[in-house]
């Protein structure tokens, strides 16, 4: 999948999810292509149509289905996946905006742009068609380019805004690789067998933020403020996350997860706002982290 056919899936997929649950007939998405720049005056036949419906399919999870009643076409509601496809669709809004009209960039303010997002077509190509790729790498945490020369892409996460590739290098430990600190992305020849789909969500799942780390998934319970449990309802912070306990002033909210460095850094963003119940190890662990800000701060 080149750059070209990537703009285009996303193109379709934005088309047809504009139409909600109405959906939009075939005739109509040829009316939007040749009012498209994509188009460059070529036609969408049907053949093709249905050639990028099974694509989109097989590289985004997205299932685009038709409604035989007015024979339009909708995106069936899949949960996680369209989460997903709602964030690409608005970070590709953004970056169009941003790029063809950059008059109208002071009236648009936004977190600095991460990037990364070039390399999206060609690694879920590489996903799509099980391919082994070869990466250069500059993580923060190395003063040195790390070269990756035969690692195996799972699947790509966002998270806060910035774009992951979970992987593994041979027989090495499964790794997020932030594509902010990519520098080259080549596709191989060579390809590799995928796991199992539930063991790629389990891994997504399990490993909270943009780290992956050797620890038990665990059960957690934290207890917060009335102010912080609203804002909790309306934006969770794990697709594991409920809610247990209801009382006037504060609520207990449930997770099953690895309680790693990013989740603690999440929960200690609460400041005092925020109480774990369960575990133990790690009530203690934020103890010892806030008493260490203190330290520093005083």
């Amino acid at each position: 999948m080149n750059q070209a056919a990537f703009n285009r899936y996303i193109w379709l997929i934005d088309t047809i999810y504009k139409a909600e649950k109405e959906g939009i007939t075939y005739e109509n998405i040829v009316q939007k292509w040749t009012e498209s720049n994509l188009s460059g005056g070529k036609p969408y036949p049907i053949r093709t149509f249905h050639n990028h419906r099974k694509e989109i399919k097989s590289v985004f999870n997205i299932d685009i289905k038709c409604k035989k009643s007015n024979n339009s076409y909708y995106i069936a509601d899949t949960g996680v996946a369209n989460s997903n496809m709602q964030k690409l669709l608005e970070l590709v809004a953004v970056n169009q905006l941003l790029d063809g009209s950059p008059e109208l960039a002071v009236h648009l303010r936004t977190e600095v742009r991460p990037g990364g997002e070039c390399y999206l077509a060609k690694l879920m190509q590489a996903i799509s068609q099980k391919r082994l790729l070869k990466l250069e790498y500059k993580p923060y945490w190395s003063e040195k380019m790390l070269k990756y020369p035969f690692f195996a892409p799972y699947a790509i996460k966002e998270f806060k805004g910035s774009w992951y590739l979970l992987g593994q290098r041979g027989a090495s430990t499964i790794e997020l690789v932030d594509l902010k600190k990519v520098t080259s992305v080549s596709m191989l020849n060579d390809t590799f067998v995928m796991p199992a789909n539930a063991e790629i969500l389990q891994l997504l799942n399990d490993n909270y933020g943009s780290v992956v780390e050797d620890i038990e998934t665990e059960e957690i319970m934290i207890k917060v403020g009335a102010q912080i449990a609203a804002y909790l309802r309306n934006f969770p912070l794990h697709t594991s996350q409920r809610e247990i306990e209801r009382k006037r002033g504060y609520a207990v909210f449930y997770y099953c997860l690895k309680p790693n460095s990013d989740f603690r850094r999440e929960l200690l963003s609460f400041g005092t706002g925020v109480e774990v119940v369960a575990p133990q190890h790690l009530r203690a662990e934020l103890s010892t982290d806030a008493k260490i800000m203190e330290k520093k701060n005083s």
